[in-house]
């Protein structure tokens, strides 16, 4: 009787300390807020129905980034090592996403390279959006993302997001950092 009663104690703390895992696609949707309540509709890039991203030359800058930062970004931040940005949020970020159309807001429209070579010009006339695979970091309490507009030959803009996790579920921007603009 006791071993059964300490089996389900056991299982009560065991699934009661269950930390739920973030929502990528919250994020997602709560880095294309602006333009969503400001469009009809925003154009996200996805290559064959995943989201994926490489930093430039294979340079992961999300150390550097957070580090400028630190002061807006939980104390906790003093806790990770520059091995661990660089082997877990850096690996996150260049993660290929599988894209769940139903749980992305309504108004993002998925394109692929098909349809930006139908716009002509492979699309360098076309407006569209590229996003990472979100990468969380300090037990899912803060989301690092990196997000570029295209807007024409040389006119775009890259930056480093960071965003903390409320009470309520929903996601706030912390910082962006601008990468490059064109």
């Amino acid at each position: 009787m006791r071993l059964i009663i300490l089996f389900l104690l056991f299982s009560i703390v065991i699934n009661g300390c269950k930390v739920e895992e973030p929502d990528p696609f919250e994020v997602i949707n709560e880095s294309f807020y602006k333009y969503l309540t400001e469009n009809k509709e925003v154009l996200l890039f996805v290559e064959d129905d995943e989201i994926s991203f490489r930093f430039l030359d294979n340079q992961c800058v999300v150390w550097d980034i957070l580090n400028i930062y630190k002061g807006k970004i939980s104390d906790d931040i003093e806790l990770l090592s520059e091995e661990e940005v660089q082997e877990s949020i850096c690996k996150q970020l260049e993660s290929n996403l599988k894209i769940d159309s139903k749980r992305l807001s309504g108004k993002l429209k998925l394109i692929d390279n098909d349809y930006l070579e139908k716009q002509g010009y492979g699309g360098a006339f076309t407006t569209y959006h590229v996003v990472s695979n979100p990468a969380f970091f300090l037990n899912g309490k803060y989301a690092i993302i990196y997000k570029a507009v295209h807007c024409g030959m040389e006119c775009g803009d890259g930056n480093i997001e960071v965003y903390e996790a409320k009470d309520d579920g929903s996601w706030s921007l912390v910082f962006s950092h601008l990468l490059w603009i064109s």
